[in-house]
């Protein structure tokens, strides 16, 4: 089924059924699985769905026995009947939603199916978002489609309330600038993932990004593009079926396994050849030591190496001058011998012959 979480406007497609338990006599919902390599269908009662969910899946009728909140329906009446709010215990706006929206299903004669708009759910949901119990024991409310631009059109009436629902953005309010769209461009991954952190960062305390998996379905939402969209579902499915399988929404574990997936597959994987080029060619030029010393870090993480290697080390000592390089083994006492120590030796000369050309 395809499902879609109201509360967060996130997407997924998942594999359900509607399965009778005789062992505790309960109905419920259940995630079916595939082994792989094998054509059936399976489920076990770790495969579990709960009543609160946010795949919009519902149990029974609020007007139903079995319903686990149980309100048994008034008189009928001939007036066209309220919404009510529920004086009882007050269902999730997603489950009222899905409920009302489910019941309430808005057809549509006589018009293109392109010029359909829905009304009916947008209502439903506005009202459920405020706390409204949508009634599901009347006629669902059907539209006629106008047939001139002036003519009126039926709608559904919601009481107000004294508040409106209130619309976020992404980030409920955030600040800085959230990270330009990813097309799948491998050359583009690590300036798309860094932009996004930073934009996390700044937004550490918007719950957008404090829970785990709606901070990797933010992302995932600036993921666009044909070149992206089969894996940005996959993903997606995946991280649904962790929930569905148990783990909560607020567990680390969506983001790690989440950046670990992004990263093997966008990785430039020529950029370690392209960066072991240029730092081969690099050289300090006109005493600028500083952006040498930051050029030279940044091509050699790229190209693999590590601080502590000694060919990161040879390749440092050959793009800087030949002075500067007798100057540090001349007076640095003793002779440093790994990357680090041999940038803070040629610092130390640098601002001493800086020092000395101001007499």
């Amino acid at each position: 089924m395809d499902w879609t979480d109201p509360a967060t406007n996130q997407s997924g497609s998942i594999a359900v059924e509607f399965i009778h338990d005789k062992n505790i006599q309960e109905d419920s919902w259940y995630v079916l699985y595939q082994s792989e390599g094998r054509k059936p269908w399976y489920t076990d009662t770790s495969r579990w769905i709960a009543y609160d969910n946010v795949y919009g899946l519902g149990w029974w009728n609020i007007d139903d026995p079995q319903h686990p909140d149980f309100i048994r329906a008034g008189p009928s009446s001939q007036s066209a009947p309220q919404l009510q709010q529920s004086t009882s215990q007050q269902s999730q706006p997603h489950e009222e939603f899905a409920a009302g929206a489910l019941h309430h299903v808005a057809t549509i004669h006589d018009t293109d199916p392109q010029d359909e708009t829905p009304v009916i759910t947008q209502q439903i949901y506005i009202a459920a978002a405020s706390g409204l119990q949508i009634p599901t024991n009347i006629p669902p409310v059907t539209l006629q489609a106008p047939q001139t631009m002036s003519q009126p059109v039926a709608s559904v009436t919601v009481p107000a309330t004294g508040t409106s629902p209130q619309t976020q953005s992404n980030g409920g309010g955030t600040v800085g600038s959230p990270p330009e769209p990813f097309n799948g461009d491998r050359n583009r991954s690590k300036d798309f993932m860094r932009a996004f952190i930073q934009w996390w960062k700044l937004n550490y305390d918007k719950p957008v990004f404090q829970e785990p998996y709606k901070r990797v379905a933010l992302c995932l939402n600036y993921m666009k593009g044909r070149n992206v969209e089969d894996w940005t579902d996959d993903r997606q499915a995946k991280m649904d079926a962790d929930v569905a399988y148990g783990q909560g929404h607020n567990e680390e574990h969506h983001w790690n396994e989440f950046k670990a997936a992004f990263d093997l597959t966008y990785t430039n994987i020529g950029e370690a050849v392209n960066a072991e080029h240029e730092i081969e060619r690099l050289r300090m030029e006109k005493g600028d030591l500083d952006t040498y010393i930051a050029t030279f870090n940044k091509l050699a993480g790229l190209a693999g190496y590590s601080p502590s290697d000694r060919g990161a080390l040879a390749l440092f000592k050959k793009g800087l001058p030949m002075p500067l390089n007798l100057s540090i083994v001349q007076h640095t006492n003793p002779r440093p011998d790994t990357l680090v120590d041999w940038q803070k030796a040629a610092r130390e000369q640098q601002l001493k012959y800086l020092q000395t050309r101001e007499f």
